[in-house]
């Protein structure tokens, strides 16, 4: 049985064109495996709601590297004749990937800045109580 404890680290897939299949060299959930975690695979399913779902539970990412490029025309650029196989499924699912961890740090550290804030509080009742007595 797995240990629960293990953290979560998301994987997005890859497509292979040819055969219209999602994949991921074995060595990424190998890799995440032997230092610890617990590999999540992402399939290329770009709904957020999908996403944030699996995002949701997640400690961690990982995105693979891929042999293909991302659209320049997503960051306002123009194609230039070098660019090579552009693959628009992967590219809408890995930047939902990055836009909901983005909102989960951006959660995660509201938190913990506002735990500082709390545990500064209560640090200096706590020592305004003591250096009274």
């Amino acid at each position: 049985m797995i240990e629960q404890t293990r953290p979560r680290i998301g994987m997005t897939m890859r497509i292979e064109l040819e055969t219209d299949r999602f994949y991921l060299a074995r060595y990424y959930s190998e890799a995440v495996e032997a230092a610890g975690g617990l590999p999540v695979h992402i399939p290329l399913i770009p709904k957020s709601d999908f996403i944030n779902g699996i995002v949701d539970g997640l400690d961690g990412l990982l995105l693979p590297g891929s042999d293909s490029d991302m659209d320049p025309q997503r960051y306002g650029r123009e194609p230039r004749q070098q660019l090579g196989t552009v693959h628009p499924l992967k590219d809408e699912t890995d930047l939902l990937v990055l836009a909901e961890i983005e909102k989960l740090a951006a959660s995660s550290n509201a938190k913990l800045v506002e735990r500082r804030r709390s545990t500064t509080t209560l640090e200096r009742l706590f020592l305004d109580e003591t250096e009274e007595k």
